[in-house]
């Protein structure tokens, strides 16, 4: 059973696990993302992290990620995100690491 709230509620929703459920993979020192934005994984990624990992816009945000990893690695992953996706790694003026993505070209005609 897992038990969740939004802001403003008073009544958790209550949800039964099931055989390949993976919300309880933390217990097992794993973080599993089955091809999410990188908008939607990034608080998932956060979550480890000391300084957390940012995306520059909406665009690098919509790119997917997916794997199993170990969360007391993410910084490893964070360093190896440019190598598996088309982002490259900058620092903010906080000096929090920026996802951005890599411009597609269009071929010439």
């Amino acid at each position: 059973m897992q038990a969740s709230y939004r802001q403003g509620d008073f009544i958790p929703r209550i949800s039964q696990t099931y055989d390949g459920d993976n919300s309880l993979a933390w217990r097992s020192g794993k973080l599993v993302l089955d091809d999410l934005a990188l908008n939607d994984a990034l608080p998932l990624i956060n979550r480890y992290l000391e300084i957390p990992l940012m995306v520059a816009d909406n665009s690098t945000g919509a790119i997917r990620i997916g794997g199993i990893y170990n969360i007391k690695e993410l910084n490893t992953l964070v360093a190896t995100l440019p190598k598996v996706l088309p982002v490259y790694l900058t620092r903010n003026k906080d000096g929090n690491p920026v996802l951005n993505s890599i411009p597609q070209r269009t071929p010439k005609s």
